[in-house]
Formats: C-alpha cells, sequence, structure tokens
C-alpha cells in the first residue's frame, strides 16, 4: 500500500485494477469489475486526488470480501429449517447417524423405510426441535409439514446452568488436585518403581504389528498373515525378562474395596461413575469403601469429590510418572486395581451398575474366589485371539480357552495372583503389541490381558460359568434384540443378576427429560421384568434411574450435550450380536 502511495506521488498518471471474484458477488450476476482511472492534474492537486482514490478503491475492496465471507459463512453455519435424519439401528429413538456438520445435505422428505426423525429449526433464534419420530418400516415423510404442524416442547435441560469447557479446564489444575488424594503408601510406590523399571527397560524389541485389527476386512490375522519367527523369539524374550525382574508384592497391600475408573471433564463419562457409585449404596447394605480413579486433566471440582466422600468414595488421581504403564483409556482399569491400596480389590467399569447388595458379598459368598483368588466374567464372543500370542506368552493349557472375558468386572486377590498382575500390567504398557495379539475389534482393548497373564503364570482363577444375557429393546426389522447393555449373573447362583453393563450408548445425566419423566424413552425393555424383580422395583428405569440421573443432573460436566429439544429422550444407540462374527450368546 505504501508503494502504491509513493508511485502516486511521484507520477502524474495512476492506474488501478480492482478484480473482484465471481463468488463475492453471487446475487448480481456480475463476472468481472475492472475500473481504470486516469487522473491528470496540476502538481498542487495531485497528492489529495491520489489519496482519495486510493481510499475509495480500499474502501470498495473491503465491502466485497466482507459481502463474500458473510455469505460463506451463513452457508455453513446456518442449516436448512427442516430437514429428515436418519437414525440408527430402525428405532424411532435411535441416535441419529448424521446430526451435526452439513445439514444442507440433509433431505427434506424421505421415501424410504429407514427409522429417523425431522430436525426443524426456527430461524430467528437457532432453537431446535425434533418430531415425526418414526421406526422402520414407515410411511413416506414431509418434514416440512411436520415441523410446522408440530408443537415446539421446551428448551432441553431448562433451568440448568451449562458448564464452559475451558472454564472446566482452567479450574481443573492446582485446585483441583488439592481436593483429590495424588500420594500413595511408600511400599507402593517403591514397588510400582520396580515395575515401571522392569517394564520400561530394556526397550520392547517389536514396535509394532501389521495393523491394529480395528477393522475386520484389514485384520491380518484373518488374512492369514503371520508375524515373522524372529519377531516372536524376540517378543518370547522381553516377556521372559520381565517376569524374571518383576518385583514381589510383599505385603503392600491391605484390606478390601471396590475400584472405579473416571472422568469429571466429558460429559460421555461424568456420568455414569455417579450412576455406579450411588447404584453401590442403593439399598444400604454395601458398606465397602471405594476408590474412583480420575486421570491427570480430568479431576472432579471440590464440590464433586466432598459428594463423594460423603458417600464413601475416595477419589484419587494417577501420579504422572507412573502414567507412562497407561497409554490409552482402556489401560488405567489395571493400573488403578494395581495402585490401589486395597489387597482384595472388586473392579466395576464407569458404566457398570450393582444391581443386588450380593455384589458387595461376594468376597465372602464366592466359592470360585476363595478358591483361587480370582474371578472372571464371560463376554459374548469366541476367542479371536492371534495364534503368535502362544508363541509369546509361555504356554498354558488355559490359554486355550476357546472365549473371551469381559472386563466391565472382576474380583482379585493381589497378593495371590500378583505375578500375574504385573505381567497385565507389562501388556498393559504395549498396547500396540499385546491388543492384537489378544483379539480383533470385538475385544481391542485390555479386556483379555488379565486372563491371559493368569493363564500364562499358571495362577489358579475362575470364571462364571453362564454367559451374559444380551439388554436392550426391540425393534421392528430384527428378531434380535438391539441391546446396549450386559447382564451378568452370580457365580454361585446363575439365576441371580449381579450386574448390568451399560456398555453401548452411554448414560448422560443431560440428556434425560428431568422436567417430563413421561418423556424418557427406556432403555432395558427386553428384560424389565428382570431388572424389576432383582432390585425389587416396579420400573427399575423409572423409580431409580431416572431419579438417580436427574439428581446428579447439576453435578456432572455437560461440554458435548446437545441444544436439540428432542420430542423424547435419551436417544438410544445400540447393536445386535448376529452382525458380529463368533457370537456365543445372546
Amino acid at each position: 500500500m505504501y508503494r502504491l502511495f509513493a508511485r502516486c506521488k511521484s507520477r502524474q498518471t495512476f492506474l488501478v485494477h480492482i478484480v473482484a471474484s465471481d463468488a463475492a458477488f453471487r446475487t448480481q450476476s456480475a463476472t468481472r469489475i475492472v475500473a481504470s482511472m486516469t487522473i491528470r492534474h496540476r502538481h498542487r492537486r495531485r497528492r489529495s486526488l491520489c489519496q482519495r482514490y486510493l481510499f475509495a478503491n480500499i474502501v470498495a475492496l473491503s465491502f466485497a470480501l466482507s459481502f463474500w465471507a458473510s455469505r460463506k459463512i451463513a452457508r455453513w453455519l446456518v442449516p436448512a429449517t427442516a430437514v429428515w435424519v436418519e437414525t440408527h439401528g430402525c428405532h424411532a429413538y435411535g441416535k441419529p447417524i448424521s446430526i451435526r456438520g452439513k445439514h444442507r445435505h440433509l433431505p427434506r422428505r424421505s421415501f424410504d423405510p429407514k427409522s429417523g426423525f425431522c430436525l426443524c429449526r426456527r430461524s430467528h433464534d437457532g432453537f431446535a426441535w425434533s418430531t415425526a419420530h418414526r421406526g422402520c418400516p414407515k410411511f413416506p415423510v414431509d418434514c416440512a409439514n411436520e415441523c410446522a404442524t408440530s408443537d415446539v416442547p421446551p428448551p432441553p435441560h431448562d433451568g440448568v446452568k451449562r458448564s464452559r469447557r475451558w472454564l472446566h479446564r482452567f479450574d481443573a489444575t492446582r485446585r483441583r488436585a488439592k481436593c483429590v488424594e495424588t500420594s500413595i503408601q511408600p511400599e507402593i510406590r517403591r514397588l510400582f518403581e520396580k515395575i515401571e523399571t522392569a517394564t520400561m527397560t530394556p526397550k520392547m524389541p517389536v514396535r509394532s504389528l501389521p495393523n491394529l485389527r480395528k477393522i475386520i476386512t484389514t485384520d491380518f490375522v484373518a488374512s492369514g498373515v503371520r508375524i515373522p519367527i524372529i519377531h516372536r523369539l524376540r517378543l518370547r524374550e522381553r516377556v521372559d525378562t520381565f517376569l524374571r525382574d518383576a518385583p514381589s508384592a510383599n505385603g503392600a497391600f491391605r484390606g478390601r474395596g471396590i475400584v472405579i475408573v473416571g472422568s469429571a471433564s466429558n460429559a460421555k463419562y461424568s456420568t455414569a461413575y455417579w450412576i455406579a457409585l450411588h447404584s453401590l449404596r442403593r439399598t444400604g447394605a454395601c458398606a465397602l469403601p471405594v476408590e474412583i480413579w480420575f486421570p491427570k486433566g480430568e479431576l472432579p471440582t471440590c464440590e464433586q469429590a466432598k459428594s463423594m466422600r460423603a458417600l464413601g468414595a475416595t477419589p484419587r488421581s494417577f501420579e504422572r510418572s507412573f502414567e507412562r504403564l497407561a497409554k490409552n483409556r482402556f489401560a488405567y482399569k489395571l493400573l488403578a486395581v494395581a495402585m490401589s491400596e486395597f489387597d482384595q480389590v472388586l473392579y466395576m467399569d464407569a458404566d457398570n451398575i450393582a444391581l443386588t447388595a450380593n455384589v458387595c458379598r461376594l468376597f465372602d459368598t464366592s466359592e470360585d474366589y476363595a478358591r483361587t483368588g480370582a474371578l472372571l466374567w464371560q463376554d459374548f464372543w469366541s476367542s479371536s485371539a492371534a495364534p503368535d500370542l502362544f508363541d509369546v506368552l509361555p504356554s498354558s493349557p488355559a490359554l486355550d480357552f476357546n472365549g473371551t472375558h469381559e472386563s466391565g468386572q472382576f474380583l482379585v486377590h493381589k497378593s495371590r495372583v500378583w505375578r500375574a498382575l504385573a505381567l497385565a500390567l507389562f501388556m498393559n504398557a504395549y498396547p500396540e503389541i499385546f491388543s492384537p495379539l489378544s483379539g480383533n475389534y470385538m475385544g481391542w482393548g485390555d479386556k483379555e490381558f488379565l486372563a491371559s497373564a493368569l493363564a500364562a503364570t499358571k495362577t489358579p482363577f475362575a470364571r462364571v460359568s453362564r454367559l451374559p444375557q444380551h439388554v436392550g429393546v426391540a425393534v421392528h426389522d430384527r428378531i434380535s434384540i438391539w441391546g446396549n447393555a450386559m447382564l451378568q449373573f452370580d457365580d454361585d447362583d446363575a439365576d441371580v443378576p449381579l450386574f448390568l453393563h451399560a456398555n453401548v450408548g452411554k448414560i448422560v445425566a443431560r440428556d434425560f427429560p428431568c422436567a417430563n419423566v413421561s418423556a424418557y424413552v427406556h432403555r432395558w425393555t427386553s428384560h424389565a421384568d428382570v431388572l424389576a424383580r432383582a432390585t425389587n422395583t416396579r420400573d427399575f428405569e423409572l423409580d431409580w434411574l431416572v431419579d438417580t440421573a436427574c439428581s446428579v443432573v447439576r453435578t456432572v460436566s455437560d461440554d458435548d450435550h446437545t441444544d436439540v429439544a428432542f420430542a423424547r429422550a435419551p436417544l438410544l444407540d445400540g447393536m445386535h450380536l448376529a452382525d458380529h462374527p463368533g457370537a456365543l450368546g445372546k
């Protein structure tokens, strides 16, 4: 700009060309504007005229760019006022396949038989709501008519103030850490320093496998690919080295208790551990202490920590130096169990619900646990372990089990199974190696580490013989259940349900219609009578789950909740077991 002005002062002729894009003037249909201005004046008026024309051209160009940018932004941010959104599972109130992003690509009418709903949005204030929820098969739906004639529901989360993610993360530093127990006993610290040293040195000789087996079409085991023999031998040597160097527990742990891993900074996980904690205290017969472990950066507020302690739970956090033993969210559970001060531990996933007081009596009532020191529950699937696993781990007949284990709950006596637990921690530190060896996409993660370690070290353990039941809702297009939870049973009495693991479609308190309970969408209608008998309620979901979720709605984080007022809520997610290979039970 300065050079342009300098040229204007030194010459009598000044030529400016302004070229505007077609997109800047879409409504005017102009293709190009070229302005040529020749200025010939006397020397005393040359500077003022050049300044005027230069300023005028800059202003014109600024207006053109602003007009173009505003239309671009409006086109991306302002969605259509009435669009059809397809949902999962052929259920009228299933979770949407697409609800955010490019609304302009969604249709206004639906002529196919698939399930979904109409998403409506007012233009003046942007308020959005849903209507015309349809399961499949259905008749054609015109969302323009449906939105125009539907009753507008009240805004979601009425009267509940939203938290701010940036404020939560700013607050989740030193002030939160002061309210959470971060220190561990000196004996446990020294033990884990030795575990960390044995895990990290020497370095793992193999960095990765052909792929992580997260997609069935690219699964290297399904394609018949084997790991090179030299890699198998090096991995086996590294495992043997760890078992030789791993320290013993030497009485570092004491007492009994329950361990849960939670998160206070993510709406997807911030409700579940409250539900699990309240389920343990529901009947008043479970007085076992509870430890709730939080990763760094996901700590609860001091008010939340106070509420946990009132329910007999201690909020704890992993020390940063030991978090190298857990490289992803799945890996925290084994680390929390091992670092807990309890010697006898009942681990529960945060999305697991204790149905009866018998859960807390397992330490005394389970004959299998008393005999072996470890009790595991089975999963739906047959084994998908890679053949190379049997070369990497020490051979054992227990590794030949043609099934899988569900890590949503397990019972361990750490001092009796410490050698196996230490090996599981070692596997846990290298998920890129041992997760693909242990299972495919239906068992990816840490769920088989403890069972494989128990088998490889020839440590006695027991598993519940009864397979879990798939719990969910019925849909019109399938005979099988569209399930979102697993019902696990007692090992001594196979007819007594103990745990309801809601592992598909996380429970989020902000999604519950607390102001209008009649709009609640039931999640577990397929086993409603079983749940009612087990919990001694008329309707377990309405009588307990909804009340509990609404009681903690002001406590949990809601960073990711939707601003759409759904006709009924919460929207459901699920799966059909028959859609996945290797299902053993239903």
